[in-house]
């Protein structure tokens, strides 16, 4: 597999290469660091490359082409999506950056409804992602900043675990979400479920340990049936339906 990884790595622009290096929060901040010694090296720039491609790799299984394919779009999509200003905008405080101010005003405007939280942590130091569905304030499901702010709880998960473990090796993260409180008016439209569902399987494969449904009432099965043949069957597998009492704080 090693010589198919740096085939790939090779298939690569210089960008490329750095955006996909990026995706891990630790090489972002040394990337971006004013101080010299704290710049990362060469090295580590493409191991954090290769484990992307890894991933796509397997999701593509041992489809060079496929693989290629995808992890062109996926880097496309976190420029696209600005996924280094996104992480950073709450970082950085700085009055006048345009951009942060306005990336944090949409993620903030998002944060309202649902309740998100990246709280905890399991026994291998993974970070999940916890979340409570509720009715959303303004009634409106963006499908572009909707997608936005369920990438930036992935990578706050993801960025929590590389911290708690001291490394920029590969990482999985959970979702439990409570979904005692789901009725209808509470369910994204089926394009905007989509999105999700195509964010995790396309730009986050290998990502998702498990996807924990917790105390879904009746109603909640009909939404289920509509959007489960949009699911990949390997990550249908991962969704995991939970009863009982679960603390979320």
């Amino acid at each position: 597999m090693f010589d198919v990884l740096q085939e790939l790595l090779k298939s690569l622009t210089d960008e490329e290469v750095e955006v996909a290096a990026r995706s891990s929060y630790k090489y972002l901040l040394m990337s971006i660091s004013k101080d010299e010694s704290k710049k990362p090296p060469p090295e580590l720039r493409e191991d954090i490359a290769l484990n992307m491609i890894k991933r796509h790799l397997i999701q593509a299984k041992g489809d060079k082409v496929k693989a290629l394919k995808q992890i062109k779009s996926t880097i496309q999509f976190r420029q696209d999506m600005n996924a280094d200003a996104m992480r950073l905008c709450h970082y950085n405080l700085e009055s006048g950056n345009a951009e942060y101010e306005k990336l944090r005003n949409v993620l903030d405007k998002e944060l309202e409804t649902p309740v998100w939280q990246i709280r905890g942590k399991d026994g291998k130091n993974r970070t999940p992602v916890n979340a409570i569905v509720a009715f959303k304030n303004d009634g409106r499901f963006d499908p572009v900043e909707y997608v936005r702010i369920h990438m930036y709880f992935i990578e706050r998960a993801l960025a929590c675990g590389e911290r708690l473990r001291n490394s920029t090796d590969d990482d999985t993260f959970s979702v439990y979400t409570d979904c005692s409180g789901f009725f209808p008016g509470c369910a994204p439209p089926l394009g905007v479920s989509r999105g999700i569902l195509n964010l995790m399987a396309l730009h986050y494969p290998e990502r998702l340990q498990n996807f924990y449904l917790v105390d879904t009432p009746v109603i909640f099965r009909v939404f289920w049936k509509i959007i489960k043949p949009f699911i990949d069957p390997k990550t249908k597998n991962k969704f995991i339906f939970v009863t009982g009492e679960v603390c979320f704080v």
